[in-house]
């Protein structure tokens, strides 16, 4: 028998109006933080790297983000090669995590979920010590 298809009700609509509003809300702050950087070439500095001299597993977002603006691919793996890779996955997991909740309004994280995230954390610590050595 096939599944019926239904409207959205009013809380779907309420949910996603949020969730639209939220990505809306990062694209166009960093689209502002890009723009500014940009012009002034000042760029929020780690501070992680400021107090040790180590690099994080963050540093080399910015400049990650705004190579595959330029479209270059090849300077933003070596800005940040982890971020890079974990690009597209991490858009995907949105995109999933989005539609769960606009569908059923939870914001729980499975056991699957949590440990996914775990391994992706360990995944990071290791980056930030292999490119530090």
């Amino acid at each position: 028998m096939p599944t019926q298809i239904t409207a959205p009700d009013a809380q779907q609509r309420r949910r996603a109006r949020r969730v639209f509003r939220t990505v809306s809300e990062v694209v166009a702050l960093g689209a502002l933080y890009a723009l500014f950087g940009s012009v002034t070439h000042l760029y929020l500095p780690c501070v992680f790297r400021l107090l040790t001299g180590l690099q994080c597993p963050g540093c080399g977002i910015t400049h990650c983000f705004l190579c595959l603006l330029r479209g270059d691919p090849a300077g933003a793996f070596r800005a940040n090669a982890f971020v890079l890779c974990l690009l597209p996955a991490a858009v995907l997991y949105g995109a999933y995590r989005a539609a769960c909740y606009i569908r059923t309004g939870r914001e729980d994280y499975s056991p699957a979920e949590t440990a996914g995230m775990a391994i992706v954390t360990a995944a990071a610590i290791a980056f930030a010590v292999i490119r530090n050595c």
